[in-house]
């Protein structure tokens, strides 16, 4: 697995995608209020999976096989691997879990306390499943060939295609 840089996720309703200290994950945050709890580490492994650390509680993502989307694990194995599908649209991504469901970012006020519940159980990839996603400012980006030939996929995908780059380029 190699580190590839620090990126944000905005959700299709314009809102960072966010772990809390317990683990627990919103959609609720400003775009202009990027925090430690806002930012991703990105990881690839060998077969272009990725898997994504917060940055600030330093826990992986991880889809459940119950749907439930939680960063609280304190390594990347099976269920913390993701694969990252370009839209289709030239600007958004989706990620898809181990088990074959998608992330899903619920508008802000919709069923959950915080607002924008995130979690991992939709079959199909709509608009609530959309992200953009963005290299932090705060830390540079340790393979820029990786997120070239990652964002010319998103920019030339036509229809839902997974983003399958290496490491190594």
């Amino acid at each position: 697995m190699t580190f590839i840089g620090q990126f944000v996720f905005v959700s299709s309703q314009g809102h960072l995608l966010q772990a809390d200290a317990n683990g627990e994950l919103h959609a609720s945050q400003a775009v202009e209020n990027v925090g430690p709890e806002e930012q991703w580490n990105v990881y690839v492994w060998p077969d272009g999976k990725i898997s994504l650390q917060n940055y600030r509680t330093k826990r992986w993502l991880c889809a459940e096989n119950t749907g439930r989307a939680i960063c609280d694990r304190p390594g990347p194995a099976v269920w913390e691997q993701w694969t990252l599908h370009a839209i289709g649209d030239g600007v958004h991504v989706g990620l898809k879990s181990y088990h074959g469901r998608w992330l899903c970012a619920q508008e802000p006020g919709h069923d959950t306390q915080n607002g924008g519940e995130v979690i991992a159980d939709r079959v199909n990839c709509g608009e609530w499943e959309h992200f953009t996603m963005i290299p932090s400012a705060a830390i540079q980006l340790q393979n820029q060939n990786w997120w070239n030939e990652a964002l010319n996929v998103v920019k030339v995908a036509a229809t839902i295609v997974p983003i399958v780059v290496r490491a190594d380029g």
